[in-house]
């Protein structure tokens, strides 16, 4: 597949093969008894890959629609087999789900997607959750329905609503059926995957009057407690765990109702979480009673955690006697089975309980007594529940000894390269918290992305997740990011007035606190008592108003008159370039493989991201991506990578930049040719980042201005004198890391500042 992206006319060929593909996916026949994956693969592969052509090579809707319309109806058949008993055993296979479905369902026509969602109702069959494989059909589209409803792109289309509905009424009708013994949530169909958890939190993302109803049809429907449970424990918004906590407390635990052992225990577990610990001693007896006696240390276990959640949880004792109290608890007699590693026996489990306890009990007095105990617990076995404590601890130190940003900020970095090999991917709630509170205290934008990144949508909309991360993007100048962060969480909590008080609480804090920067006061502002608040208001917007020349002039007493605008603009993108530099590892680290698109693209964001912070209080403005002029082929809009325009909306500056791996004239070239086409608005300076990665970066520096000198660039007069390069690095030496060359040259006989910024990544 590599290969073929890398051949003349490639697109054309991805069409032809997805053309072939499609065809002969339609010849497939009903009850053909397996999924054609080879297939599908290959035919997803086309549409990402058609996906990214530019839209003036293709017509996008025509060919992948085509595509999309093929798989549409290949799944429709699958599903219909499904029901009639052809088991094809999709469920069991993740690799099915992980295919874009997202991307495919955005090129299904209105009604093809009406189709989709609807798929079950178009096979025309009697439900019968008593037949296993119908059971697996409804598990199976539901499963891939909730892919769909995570996915960003289809919940701006505008489809949400109908994939709310078909969730909603599927988990009514076929989740907890009166009687049969295979709902799509039993526990027979999970093989590891809890299906009913994946729903509960993607119902926090469900319009607040539609979830509302949905738990209350749940209510009614006297679903089996554990799943209430379940339900409490996953939902964010405190006014449905607090209904949902009422109508668990009022439950009884039924002799039909849970027969499954790790049901029992999930149960139990989710009941001290809740402190719910009558609740939790109910179910221990029950399971006591129920359970083959082969689970007696199971039992004899859980029955020890609750007894240290109730002690721990006890806060009309001191902190000391209930310290007491957990190390004077006697370990129960658990039976002498071997186990094949021992630090899995009960006895041990049992050891550590007391002491990670003990720790917790520690914690908001004595920071550092709690983190000794976290840290040799971490030390003996491997459990992200210390780890993340332990973590937690440090924080709590850093915030009683008043630490410095850098101590943050390598508390985190040091989680960072911890957790790649004992947690997954996506952050839990907890590690998302205090990961976002630690960062808010430091400087590193790059961190705060890969964090940012982590955490899951539906926990995006608690109030103190919140609360951290807008402190951070507050910081980097992502106001437009946080208004929005903070317009979601609201739309998620209704009319409830507390939440929302806070919320708003918030977006005011932000409103009134964008920071100075220290590099653009006007310093006649600040050193003048006489000046009021009215009349500072009046000059500052008078200043506003001036244009690029005077403002930069006024901005820095340095700047000569004729030179003011260009020696300000270099002067912010130099500081913007060595605050990269100081992430320079962040980048590396989080790269890995041969990305170099990826590279190219996290290193723009981020200065992006700096420039709008150091351009923030004069009201200019940072964008990207913005198709403005012709490609160096001429043929169609080029899109320069940054553009930067003042406080009237004018253009003062356009970036191209690009990755240079050790040495490629061919890039260079490439990269050059287009600055003309970019610059259709006649910007009179160009900045050309090149983000190098090379072992020798003063030998690449000289080949680039070697290639520089023997070009005639694309678009610019021809008519002119021999390119000069002149090299204006504000510091130089062997182990420089930055290096600037400027050149002018003359577009329409206008003159046109070009300076070249290389930074050195390696």
């Amino acid at each position: 597949m590599q290969t073929l992206k890398g051949l003349k006319n490639s697109t054309s060929i991805v069409v032809d093969i997805s053309e072939m593909l499609a065809e002969s996916l339609d010849r497939t026949p009903s009850f053909s008894g397996h999924i054609p994956y080879s297939k599908y693969h290959l035919l997803f592969w086309c549409v990402e890959s058609l996906h990214a052509v530019p839209d003036i090579k293709i017509d996008k809707k025509r060919t992948i629609g085509t595509i999309a319309l093929s798989l549409q109806q290949s799944y429709l058949r699958i599903l219909a087999d499904m029901v009639h008993g052809q088991g094809y055993g999709v469920e069991e296979q993740d690799a099915f789900f992980t295919l874009g479905w997202p991307l495919v369902f955005r090129y299904f026509s209105e009604k093809q997607r009406s189709e989709f969602v609807s798929a079950v109702d178009l096979t025309g069959i009697q439900p019968d959750l008593s037949d296993y494989s119908f059971s697996l059909a409804i598990r199976t589209h539901f499963r891939l329905l909730l892919c769909l409803y995570g996915d960003q792109n289809i919940k701006e289309g505008g489809w949400t609503k109908e994939i709310e509905e078909q969730l909603a009424g599927f988990v009514v009708e076929y989740g907890f059926p009166n009687g049969a013994t295979l709902g799509i949530f039993c526990h027979i169909h999970e093989k590891g995957l809890n299906l009913w958890s994946l729903f509960t939190e993607s119902l926090n993302q469900f319009d607040p009057t539609d979830r509302s109803e949905l738990i209350d049809q749940l209510l009614e429907l006297n679903i089996p407690l554990v799943s209430l449970m379940e339900l409490e424990h996953y939902l964010v918004i405190p006014a449905d765990k607090a209904r949902l906590l009422k109508a668990i407390q009022r439950r009884k635990i039924k002799e039909d109702e849970i027969s499954w052992v790790p049901e029992i225990e999930k149960g139990i577990q989710l009941s001290l979480v809740q402190k719910s610990y009558s609740l939790a001693n109910s179910l221990i007896e029950f399971g006591k009673k129920r359970a083959n006696p082969v689970h007696k240390d199971l039992w004899q276990m859980l029955e020890f955690r609750s007894m240290l959640h109730q002690i721990h949880d006890n806060d009309n004792e001191s902190i000391e006697d209930r310290v007491q109290r957990i190390t004077d608890l006697p370990i129960p007699d658990f039976s002498n089975r071997s186990q094949a590693d021992p630090r899995n026996s009960y006895q041990r489990k049992a050891e550590r309980a007391k002491r990670f306890f003990t720790a917790l009990l520690f914690f908001e007095q004595d920071p550092e007594k709690a983190y000794m105990w976290l840290d040799q617990l971490c030390k003996e076995f491997l459990n992200s529940l210390y780890r993340l404590n332990r973590l937690s601890a440090k924080m709590k130190i850093l915030d009683q000894h008043d630490a410095s940003s850098d101590e943050y900020l390598n508390v985190v970095n040091d989680w960072l390269e911890e957790r790649k090999n004992i947690l997954g991917e996506k952050f839990s709630e907890f590690e998302s918290l205090i990961s976002l509170i630690a960062l808010s205290k430091g400087n590193d934008p790059v961190a705060f992305h890969l964090v940012w990144s982590k955490v899951p949508e539906v926990y995006r909309i608690k109030i103190e997740i919140v609360e951290a991360s807008c402190e951070s993007m507050k910081k980097y100048g992502l106001l437009k990011e946080a208004f929005d962060l903070i317009n979601r969480a609201r739309s998620h909590y209704g009319d409830r007035a507390e939440e929302v008080q806070k919320l708003d609480e918030i977006a005011r804090n932000i409103g009134k606190k964008i920071a100075l920067d220290k590099n653009i006061h006007p310093s006649f502002l600040v050193q003048n008592e006489g000046l009021t608040v009215a009349k500072t208001r009046a000059v500052w917007n008078e200043m506003r108003r001036f244009d690029q020349e005077a403002q930069a002039q006024i901005f820095h007493n340095r700047y000569e008159q004729n030179q003011a605008l260009q020696t300000f603009l270099l002067d912010q993108v130099l500081t913007v370039c060595n605050e990269l530099l100081l992430r320079a590892q962040n980048l590396k680290r989080i790269i890995t493989g041969n990305q170099r698109l990826q590279i190219e693209n996290l290193i723009n964001d981020w200065f992006v991201s700096l420039s709008r912070s150091q351009f923030l209080l004069i009201g200019w403005t940072v964008s990207e991506g913005d198709r403005s002029g012709k490609s160096e082929t001429g043929k169609d809009l080029g899109i320069s990578d940054i553009r930067l325009f003042d406080s009237n909306g004018i253009p003062s500056l356009l970036c191209e930049a690009f990755l240079q791996e050790n040495y490629s004239s061919r890039v260079i070239e490439k990269h050059i040719h287009k600055l003309a086409g970019y610059n259709s608005q006649g910007v009179g300076i160009i900045f050309v980042l090149v983000y190098c990665l090379s072992d020798d970066f003063n030998m690449l520096c000289d080949k680039y201005v070697a290639v520089l000198n023997g070009l005639t660039y694309n678009g610019f007069d021809t008519k002119k004198t021999k390119n000069k390069i002149d090299e204006i690095s504000p510091v130089r030496c062997a182990n420089v890391r930055i290096r600037v060359f400027k050149e002018v040259l003359c577009m329409n006989a206008n003159p046109i500042s070009i300076c070249h910024v290389l930074i050195d990544f390696s």
